[in-house]
């Protein structure tokens, strides 16, 4: 069975056709997230019953699937890139986004602008996709704690996900997609302490961007959830980290296990 690794090889080859690498990208997914898709379905359909605002959406898990094949082909350039950025970086600034289907194409963003980008982990897509691979910043990687500082005394731009948290992320209680979740915050301190503005990029048949205001901490990482709360609520679908909801509950699972649907 194909790995992402190898599937994003042939996407960058030349030696096969876009109906190639469409079709293998369409079996990678189906053989791969399909799993993803039915937590996700699960989960949406368990926040629907708590009383969430999330659009109803008929065919989830198929429009789910097709969301991680448009991440695909817009994370090996295949897609046609008529998104139009209207977005610059004119100040030092940190800019928060969250996993959606063509977020990838934030790439031609970085480049243009020297921009720091916040990685969870190395992937061949981004060290193909970010020209220079010092605007790479794996933050679990504590060998590389020292490219985050440097980016903020340099007043360089940073730009981070804000849509999961991990176990050892300093995290916070917050209120996202209707629930209370855990919410990463240390770079959000670091950015108010360097007199950072802070900003939220999403995509709306095109880029945008949001200032965030608030100099409080906690009300700005309050903002920032409800700001990517109310895109998922739109297209619910289009989320890719469905599937890790649950590793940031900050209450007992009963709550959500044992609500009917």
């Amino acid at each position: 069975m194909m790995d992402e690794n190898s599937l994003f090889e042939k996407l960058i080859s030349n030696q096969y056709t876009l109906e190639d690498k469409k079709n293998s990208t369409l079996e990678f997914v189906l053989d791969n997230h399909r799993t993803l898709a039915k937590k996700s379905f699960w989960m949406y359909k368990k926040l629907k019953s708590l009383g969430s605002n999330l659009e109803d959406t008929s065919n989830f898990e198929s429009k789910y699937l097709q969301s991680w094949i448009v991440y695909y082909l817009s994370a090996s350039l295949l897609t046609t890139n008529n998104k139009q950025l209207g977005i610059s970086n004119n100040e030092p600034t940190l800019y928060i986004t969250y996993h959606f289907p063509e977020y990838p194409l934030l790439g031609e963003f970085v480049n243009k602008y020297d921009i720091l980008t916040m990685v969870a982990s190395d992937s061949l897509w981004l060290s193909n996709f970010i020209k220079d691979e010092a605007n790479l910043y794996n933050f679990r990687s504590p060998k590389l704690s020292s490219k985050l500082v440097r980016a903020f005394k340099e007043r360089k731009s940073i730009l981070a996900m804000f849509d999961y948290c991990y176990e050892t992320s300093r995290s916070i209680t917050s209120n996202f997609l209707g629930i209370e979740v855990k919410t990463p915050y240390a770079i959000l301190i670091l950015a108010k302490r360097h007199n950072y503005k802070v900003k939220f990029i999403y995509d709306n048949n095109g880029f945008y961007i949001k200032e965030c205001p608030e100099d409080n901490y906690l009300a700005l990482t309050q903002t920032i959830n409800n700001l990517i709360t109310e895109r998922i609520y739109k297209n619910p679908a289009q989320w890719l980290l469905w599937p890790s909801l649950d590793t940031r509950w900050t209450f007992n699972d009963e709550k959500i296990y044992n609500t009917s649907l």
